[in-house]
């Protein structure tokens, strides 16, 4: 009896060990792209799981980064968890605030990176707000060669509030709208909104829909890495053979309103071999240029079961991401990190 009891110990303890030996792994690897003068290195609150899955987003349900590419699969915790508030703290906004914040008056900034997500469910309602999602189209900013310097981070990010709203368990809507917070000079703050819908067939099978709207002024905001363009209609589909593996595929632009849809396909496949371990690759072609991204990245999920009265669980995240992209001029590495606590 007393065997028994000890080893699941002896496991939960070798699973936290290995996580705190990859953690400073994927630290290194993140600094290697920062090194080097031709490469393009950002932090970005929920994005990198997806970009590293070659875009294909639209159908997942299980991630904060839903209320960026498909609100309707918001999740904001466990259905099985009894707590109404969920918090997405972000360990590199303390690094990031130690490095300098330079030139920012908004008091809003610091909060952002602090403390970039929050949610709210109450049974079939889950209310999402992200404050600081870092904008990767300001190119000033993405050159610049420290990924802790926040320089002109007031003026390239969104803010987002999404609903959703769960049918059954295999159907749900949901609806975002969003704020281009950008400098004056720039065009200022500007907004944007998406709806989609997410069906569930089978267990293993998710199939997605999600349809976007931009400013006019900030039409191809999300194009660069994305290939999401406004006024179009997306579609994706998970499919999950095992619990450990998933094929994806988003299909962008089906119906524009004002050309012909590219109909352009993105593929992605995400392994979770361990529980606290998933590796991603994605890959998908520009339709009109015919240029080519390739995407890989690694994630590390840790549950940690706590005593407390208020807190009985709480979740530490990192997503890293490289992706090479094709250019005329030559190839783009592009790399992003993401760390999170949320309880």
């Amino acid at each position: 009896m007393e065997s028994n009891a000890v080893l699941p110990k002896i496991m939960k303890i070798h699973r936290i060990q290995r996580f705190r030996t990859l953690l400073p792994a994927l630290i290194l690897v993140l600094g290697h792209l920062n090194a080097e003068p031709d490469r393009w290195v950002s932090i970005n609150t929920v994005n990198a799981r997806p970009l590293a899955l070659g875009g294909a987003f639209l159908a997942m349900g299980d991630d904060w980064a839903s209320i960026q590419w498909n609100p309707a699969g918001f999740s904001c915790m466990p259905m099985h968890d009894s707590r109404y508030f969920t918090l997405r703290l972000n360990p590199l906004g303390i690094a990031v605030m130690t490095n300098g914040l330079s030139g920012v008056d908004s008091d809003l900034a610091p909060v952002a990176l602090l403390m970039p997500g929050l949610a709210y469910r109450r049974e079939r309602l889950c209310v999402g707000l992200l404050l600081g999602e870092e904008n990767i189209t300001d190119q000033r900013r993405l050159a610049r060669s420290n990924i802790l310097d926040g320089t002109r981070y007031e003026w390239s990010r969104d803010a987002t509030i999404s609903f959703r709203l769960a049918f059954s368990s295999r159907v749900s809507i949901g609806a975002a709208v969003q704020a281009l917070i950008r400098h004056p000079d720039d065009g200022g703050t500007r907004w944007g909104y998406r709806y989609g819908l997410l069906v569930e067939p089978k267990s293993y099978l998710h199939v997605g829909l999600c349809y976007f709207n931009f400013d006019n002024r900030f039409a191809n905001q999300r194009s660069t890495l994305e290939s999401i363009h406004d006024e179009t209609l997306n579609i994706g589909i998970a499919f999950s053979p095992w619990e450990a593996l998933k094929f994806l595929i988003d299909i962008r632009n089906v119906s524009d309103e004002n050309r012909m849809g590219t109909r352009e396909p993105h593929f992605g496949m995400e392994i979770n071999p361990f529980r606290i371990i998933a590796v991603r690759a994605g890959y998908f072609q520009t339709r009109e240029a015919k240029r080519s991204a390739y995407s890989a990245g690694l994630g590390l999920l840790k549950d940690i079961e706590l005593n407390g009265s208020w807190l009985s669980r709480m979740r530490l995240g990192v997503d890293a991401t490289a992706i090479v992209q094709e250019q005329v001029s030559g190839n783009i590495t592009w790399g992003f990190l993401s760390m999170y606590i949320q309880i």
